[in-house]
């Protein structure tokens, strides 16, 4: 499914009902029937412990509401890790590094959803300015402006200077070098990567 979410937008009736059943699955309490060994940190039925569920905040940026994931990213970075009583710094286990790495790259801004494609889906960065080497001598450099624990919402971004409207980038887009600034608020914009043809690519079409 990482790779074909608009397919399952489709398949769910489109972007309303996607969005509901979303809603639902982050909402809705958990009360297991069995045992369920790695259901540690906890947000409605999402598990952060459980590295199947990691990608899903990120799946608004396909149905037009890219805020949804910025909260929800902020959330999980700011109350799953390092927060249990047994004072370990990531819910669940590491599996060769995905819930750490999760928390690194959630932490600076964007995450794959799907690692096949060179594609990155855009959060909620908890820095204000973080530079990564392109190992081409060449820097991305990622800037939070109004930047804070209540300003978790972007209200508006640029690449290279131009306006960005879309809640994702591509590895082409960057490679060379590129600076992204995100306009933080306390308020979510609903404008902001909304549009459908602002959301990323797909194997399947939206559905007409």
């Amino acid at each position: 499914m990482p790779h074909d979410v608009q397919g399952l937008v489709n398949l769910l009736g489109g972007r309303e009902a996607f969005n509901a059943k979303l809603d639902e699955f982050f909402e809705t309490p958990y009360n297991p029937k069995g045992i369920c060994r790695d259901c540690t940190g906890m947000l409605g039925q999402y598990v952060q412990g459980n590295q199947p569920d990691q990608h899903a905040p990120y799946l608004y940026a396909w149905s037009g509401q890219p805020w949804k994931t910025q909260k929800l990213v902020r959330e999980i970075l700011g109350t799953l890790y390092g927060s249990d009583a047994a004072g370990y710094g990531y819910p669940g286990m590491d599996d060769q590094g995905a819930t750490s790495s999760w928390y690194a790259m959630s932490a600076m801004g964007f995450y794959p959803v799907d690692p096949s494609t060179p594609h990155y889906i855009i959060g909620s960065p908890v820095f204000d300015t973080v530079r990564l080497s392109m190992g081409n001598g060449k820097a991305l450099e990622i800037v939070a402006e109004n930047n804070s624990a209540e300003n978790i919402y972007i209200q508006s971004a640029t690449l290279n200077g131009r306006p960005w409207n879309k809640p994702w980038f591509s590895h082409d887009d960057v490679k060379d070098g590129a600076k992204l600034v995100l306009t933080m608020g306390p308020q979510p914009n609903p404008n902001w990567g909304s549009a459908p043809n602002a959301a990323p690519p797909s194997m399947s079409e939206p559905a007409r």
